[in-house]
């Protein structure tokens, strides 16, 4: 699990980051919220931990703009001084999903951390979708439903176990690219081949989508690593926002 800790009090976030490390969770640090955008524009995270006074600006507002301008799905839990009623509420409607008071036990900690996992694990238990994709993690189906005048023909895609964790991290982390290191470590851990045999499992996963749309799936940026990009899916987004605006006027 990827996490990255919103902390100015640089003991605090060394306690942290050395006990979670302890449990095989991986700690990336920011000291204010201009550090915090520039890591989350860049890296994609499994969790995000967050102080309310910061520097450089309220963590409560920076969580409000990454929710509802940026879009991120990534959880955020708060770990503040700040206990007030008030301030909880706060952090609650900016889109946070947890709140903890200082001073705290590493292992409640710890707890609330398993538990937001295992939520988020068991929402994406049966099904990942963005657009027209569509996984079933349970069987390992992938369906691209591919556009064709008012019809829309749904396609099974075969792919192998390897391949099948590549889509479904770029999915999760789209429209952000992922890199190369981050990849491999998603899909090998620690145990990561001397060779780079990334490219051609992306090529694969490349070569069963072309057969049906003509278009590659995942797409190489240069020195930054791999993204998921298909025309269709940022159509099929705006589709369903038209829709959900449609459904709410009627």
């Amino acid at each position: 699990m990827k996490i990255l800790l919103v902390e100015d009090d640089i003991d605090i976030a060394a306690s942290i980051a050395d006990y979670l490390e302890y449990q095989a969770m991986s700690v990336d640090f920011a000291y204010s919220v201009e550090q915090a955008k520039n890591l989350l524009s860049n890296t994609t995270f499994d969790l995000i931990i967050m102080d309310v006074n910061l520097p450089d600006g309220n963590g409560i507002s920076l969580c409000r703009e990454l929710k509802q301008e940026h879009k991120i799905k990534q959880p955020i839990l708060f770990l503040t001084a700040r206990g007030v009623l008030a301030d909880k509420l706060k952090a609650f409607e900016s889109g946070a999903v947890d709140y903890m008071v200082k001073p705290f036990s590493m292992q409640e900690l710890l707890a609330r951390i398993k538990a937001l996992n295992a939520h988020i694990n068991s929402q994406e238990q049966f099904e990942i979708s963005l657009g027209p994709l569509s996984v079933c993690i349970q069987s390992g189906a992938v369906n691209y439903k591919l556009p064709h005048g008012s019809q829309h023909e749904i396609q099974q895609i075969q792919l192998h176990s390897i391949g099948l964790k590549l889509l479904i991290a770029l999915m999760r982390s789209h429209p952000k690219p992922l890199s190369t290191d981050r990849l491999c470590a998603i899909i090998w851990q620690d145990e990561i081949p001397k060779s780079n045999p990334l490219k051609s499992h992306i090529s694969q996963i490349n070569s069963q989508f072309v057969r049906y749309s003509e278009q590659k799936i995942i797409t190489s940026i240069r020195g930054i690593g791999y993204q998921l990009s298909v025309p269709d899916i940022e159509q099929a987004i705006v589709d369903q926002v038209s829709e959900n605006k449609a459904g709410s006027n009627d």
